[in-house]
């Protein structure tokens, strides 16, 4: 039978490997609200736009899922996670693409008009979206390389208890 320091040993060992991915279930639940904000403004002009965050907001519930599934083990499920940062991705280029070079913008986001400043802002905070999916498709590679901080800690941790 484990003591009660073996088990409080084993719940902060569990803990810290789930805290591994802490910053990419941010990005995560950032993303999620962002495109669900963004079905919600579709609702108002309903276009065949609205699908695409449908489905991105699809892909983010099977990548926090995914997250969830992780607690507790030493076991790394990434693939939906990934996948859904790089349909973030190309999603946000292509967007960016029809925003500033075309005047789609207030039929992609109805509470925008086709003025220069608009479209700057949509592409300024889609570029800001584009940074968090670059660095969480970074963090992804080196968590699956085994090079990430966190797990160096979580091995010296280890090497503790």
């Amino acid at each position: 039978m484990q003591t009660q320091e073996q088990k409080r040993k084993e719940n902060s060992l569990k803990s810290t490997y789930f805290n591994r991915y802490l910053m990419l279930r941010y990005s995560l639940a950032a993303m999620f609200f962002g495109n669900l904000y963004w079905l919600l403004v579709q609702l108002f002009n309903w276009t065949l736009y609205a699908v695409i965050p449908i489905i991105l907001l699809i892909y983010s519930i099977l990548a926090i899922a995914e997250q969830f599934k992780m607690y507790g083990t030493k076991e790394v499920y990434l693939t939906k996670t990934r996948l859904f940062f790089n349909l973030q991705s190309i999603v946000q280029i292509l967007l960016i693409a029809l925003v500033l070079c075309t005047d789609q913008i207030s039929i992609i986001f109805p509470i925008f008009t086709a003025k220069l400043n608009s479209k700057l802002i949509i592409a300024f905070v889609l570029g800001l979206g584009q940074l968090v999916s670059l660095f969480s498709l970074h963090r992804i590679r080196l968590i699956l390389e085994g090079r990430d901080r966190a797990l160096l800690r979580l091995q010296q941790l280890e090497k503790i208890m």
